[in-house]
């Protein structure tokens, strides 16, 4: 074996945990290792830095589907995935991808987003830093919006259009 051989080695064995680490500013990589727990309608997907605080956003995520479907009468028709973003740059990731637009930057105010078979949330947790209008410790605020958000997707999956792209015939909820 040779020298260069050993080195390649060694860089190919720690470059990954430097990236991650955040050791190399300007690298990043956006593969996050989901954990899930599937609930009564909803799957929760989170990250490990989430462990601590699924659970609690589990409960509001309750609270706000008991709250849609009181409202209006009816059940959820869909099972619904939902994801905890570790961080904005996650969040944002989603959405470049959906909507095949690589350049998109969410607003600072926008945090969570629902379709009908999918809700996408940065941690409650991050948004004292990861947004401007938005603050973890007004429990009741995050309350409000995570149950707004499952009203778009109350309302998408009673929609022609799941994902709101084609609304000629549709009535639109207002924001």
């Amino acid at each position: 074996m040779g020298k260069s051989y050993i080195i390649m080695n060694i860089m190919l064995f720690f470059l990954p945990m430097m990236v991650t680490s955040g050791m190399l500013p300007g690298w990043s990589i956006s593969v996050h290792p989901w954990l899930a727990e599937i609930r009564s309608g909803y799957t929760i997907y989170y990250t490990p830095a989430d462990t601590k605080t699924y659970h609690d956003y589990s409960r509001l995520i309750d609270e706000g589907m008991i709250n849609v479907r009181g409202f209006f009468s009816s059940p959820f028709i869909e099972h619904i995935d939902i994801y905890i973003h570790p961080n904005r740059h996650s969040f944002d990731s989603t959405w470049q991808k959906d909507w095949e637009m690589p350049e998109f930057k969410s607003e600072c105010w926008m945090v969570a987003s629902g379709v009908a078979n999918r809700m996408d949330m940065i941690s409650p947790i991050r948004w004292d830093e990861a947004a401007c209008e938005h603050r973890n410790a007004e429990k009741q605020k995050v309350q409000q919006l995570i149950t707004h958000e499952l009203v778009h997707v109350f309302h998408a999956q009673n929609n022609m259009s799941k994902d709101f792209s084609s609304t000629k015939r549709a009535v639109v909820f207002g924001q």
